[in-house]
C-alpha cells in the first residue's frame, strides 16, 4: 500500500498550486518542490502516466485533463502516489485516474476549498480509491 498521495492544480491564469497532501503514518517530510513539480511536468508533456525513481521516494503519478465549464479556469491535475518499493506501479493507474474523476466532481469548488478540507476529500478519495 503506497505512502500517501497528493494533488497539484494547474490553473491556467497562474502557476502550479499543491492542493494538499495525504500521508498514511501521519506527517512526512515529503513536499513537492518546484523541481520536482518541473520534473514531473515535463515528463507528463510525453505521457499522462509517470513513474519517477527519486533518492528517498518513488512517485507514481497522472496529469488529468478537466473538462467542461471548470476547463476555463484549470487545465488539469497532478495526483500522485509515493509508493514503496515493493508497490507494483501498474496496480495503481486505474485508482489514480479514478481518483483524479472524483476530484474533478468538486467543480469550480476546487478553487475556492481550504487546504484542509480538500485534505480530507484527498484522505477519502486515498481510503476507497488508491
Amino acid at each position: 500500500m503506497p505512502n500517501g498521495c497528493f494533488v497539484i492544480i494547474l490553473p491556467l491564469d497562474s502557476d502550479y498550486k499543491v492542493l494538499g497532501y495525504y500521508f498514511k503514518g501521519g506527517d512526512s517530510t515529503f513536499e513537492v518542490t518546484s523541481d520536482l513539480f518541473l520534473r514531473l511536468n515535463l515528463d507528463h508533456s510525453k505521457d499522462e502516466y509517470n513513474l519517477l525513481n527519486l533518492k528517498e521516494h518513488i512517485i507514481l503519478s497522472y496529469l488529468h485533463h478537466f473538462t467542461g465549464k471548470l476547463n476555463r479556469k484549470v487545465s488539469s491535475i497532478i495526483i500522485g502516489l509515493l509508493l514503496n518499493e515493493n508497490d507494483k506501479p501498474e496496480k495503481f493507474r486505474a485508482p489514480l485516474k479514478e481518483g483524479a474523476e472524483e476530484i474533478e466532481v468538486l467543480g469550480l469548488d476546487i478553487l475556492k476549498i481550504s487546504q484542509e478540507e480538500f485534505e480530507q476529500h484527498l484522505k477519502e478519495i486515498y481510503l476507497e480509491q488508491l
